[in-house]
């Protein structure tokens, strides 16, 4: 996706907020376009992040990136709902994309992700029973 001329970070809160309105499941009636050209909400979201500064640390400041990261987090986690992929060792783990899987799935239906938990299961079952 196109970052239209953000800071690496923003860009990343940018194309994740993008890709989650395409992604989603719900009728949120937002309306979609063909990159570059952003939609109404879009900018807004873009001038959010280009008026957000990492290095701002006053959480009480507009210009705080963590409070625009949060706020836009939240945005996607209600448009994507559910479980969230936490494998950020796997090969298709994405921070630009929607439940940040690069291969468009969500955690509920990828098998690697299945069987990450199960081992990870089994693993604290063993260590329990130690």
């Amino acid at each position: 996706m196109k970052s239209h001329r953000l800071p690496y970070i923003q860009s990343i809160c940018l194309d994740l907020y993008i890709n989650c309105k395409l992604k989603s499941k719900k009728d949120h009636s937002l309306p979609i376009t063909e990159p570059p050209t952003l939609t109404a909400d879009e900018q807004l979201v873009y001038n959010m992040l280009k008026n957000s500064s990492i290095t701002e640390s006053n959480p009480d400041s507009p210009r705080c990136f963590t409070k625009v990261n949060s706020a836009i987090y939240l945005m996607c986690r209600q448009l994507c709902p559910g479980q969230w992929c936490t494998r950020t060792h796997c090969k298709s783990y994405s921070g630009h994309c929607a439940y940040h899987c690069g291969a468009g799935k969500r955690p509920a239906t990828c098998n690697l992700y299945r069987d990450y938990i199960e081992k990870k299961k089994r693993k604290e079952d063993a260590q329990g029973n130690n």
